[in-house]
């Protein structure tokens, strides 16, 4: 008799129509492995503490067998913590290995052993309402390429009668920066920069988060384009958009399902880069989900962990199932998908501003940036206390904001380097 092994993973799986497919695996795996035992944990944790609850959860010894959500940004430092197994001996006699993306399959290899695999990957892009902006007299396959775009747009689409408002801010719920992090990109800048000593520095005295902000503030005070409570958490806002009450959004791709069961119409959704600021770039992130193994756990348990993650996400015919399924549901939406020989144009048509995008982003896109989780207990709420006042003076809450930070965080991140 095969030796029974249990597994434990943790899924974000809900009754979403998106979501049926993955029912279905499930089944499918259990018949073809009996011996292997999946427990399914559904999993979904509160915007921005997706991390800690893993780190937390692997550390204490409790952490996923797989796990499909260890993203770009933070893959290196989950190698660096040895919660990913070695993945070579698997993928020595595996025939799909020289089909996955280069580009994104760097960023998981350590010394030449390789410890993820990039699943799908999704860009971060801003969404517009195709129904409002005819509503409001815009063409509505014309979106906005810039902030100056932004606000004139957002005037029209604003309405106090109607309650209805431009563009969405996200401005509370204590991951202020996760957004703001574009705009300072677009203005030319960065929050952290890392040197090539490893060193750590700061630059939210620079003049680009300034400008960053101060155009937060504006949109808010002097153009009244965003929603008059910006301290309403993420699944507000995204209520909002999706009941047509906020006509603009950032947007990543993959929340499609998501949103649609928020009651968004796909039909009248437009997708397309983030509009650029003053340094004319639309720089945004790309987020490439990986497939890491409990390097915590025995070696049955590893096999059998290879064995869930190659069928559940690198199985060819299941990719193409998957995207089918989809399309039929009306799903349709940008996708980069994990092999390199098959895209999404090969499925549905594809919208041109959603093809300039994806291929502006695979051009100039960044990591989140560096030491986000540290600093944004300092910077959200600094971006808070602008947003609550209009003579709030931005540069000096961000020169506040930096000595803080600089002394908390980043002389003590840089002084451990020297160790």
């Amino acid at each position: 008799k095969t030796k029974e092994v249990k597994l434990t993973v943790w899924d974000g799986v809900t009754d979403e129509p998106q979501n049926d497919t993955a029912r279905e695996d499930w089944k499918k795996f259990e018949t073809m492995y009996p011996n292997i035992k999946v427990e399914h944990i559904l999993w979904q944790p509160e915007p921005g503490k997706d991390r800690l609850e893993y780190v937390t959860a692997m550390a204490g010894g409790t952490g996923p067998s797989v796990f499909f959500n260890n993203y770009s940004t933070v893959i290196k430092n989950y190698i660096n913590q040895g919660f990913c197994a070695p993945l070579n001996k698997y993928m020595d006699n595996w025939e799909e290995k020289d089909n996955l993306r280069s580009e994104t399959m760097a960023l998981a290899i350590k010394d030449e052993i390789v410890y993820g695999l990039p699943g799908e990957s999704s860009i971060v892009m801003f969404a517009w309402n195709k129904k409002m902006f005819e509503k409001a007299g815009l063409d509505p396959n014309a979106p906005p390429k810039t902030w100056d775009d932004v606000v004139e747009f957002g005037k029209k689409l604003t309405n106090e009668k109607t309650g209805e408002y431009g563009n969405v801010l996200l401005g509370g719920g204590g991951i202020a920066d996760w957004w703001f992090m574009f705009y300072v990109w677009q203005a030319g800048g960065d929050i952290t920069q890392i040197e090539s000593d490893g060193r750590v520095t700061l630059h939210l005295t620079d003049g680009p988060a300034e400008t960053a902000l101060k155009f937060y503030q504006d949109m808010k005070f002097v153009h009244k384009i965003t929603e008059k409570d910006t301290l309403k958490d993420f699944g507000g806002l995204v209520t909002d958009f999706c009941q047509q009450k906020a006509a603009m959004c950032i947007f990543m791709p993959d929340w499609m399902g998501w949103f649609v069961s928020m009651g968004l119409d796909p039909e009248q959704l437009g997708l397309c880069s983030l509009p650029a600021g003053p340094s004319g770039k639309h720089t945004t992130t790309s987020a490439a989900a990986y497939a890491t193994i409990n390097a915590l756990m025995s070696k049955d348990q590893q096999d059998a962990a290879w064995e869930y993650m190659k069928f559940i996400k690198f199985d060819r015919e299941r990719i193409i199932k998957n995207v089918k399924d989809t399309v039929e549901k009306n799903l349709k939406y940008p996708r980069i998908l994990p092999f390199k020989d098959i895209e999404m144009k090969d499925f549905v048509e594809i919208d041109p501003e959603w093809e300039k995008a994806v291929n502006y982003a695979l051009t100039d896109f960044r990591d989140e940036y560096y030491l986000v989780e540290s600093v944004r207990p300092y910077l959200s709420p600094a971006i808070e206390s602008a947003l609550a006042d209009p003579k709030a003076d931005v540069k000096k809450i961000l020169e506040d904001t930096q000595v803080k930070v600089q002394k908390e965080v980043i002389d003590p991140y840089n002084a451990n380097l020297k160790k």
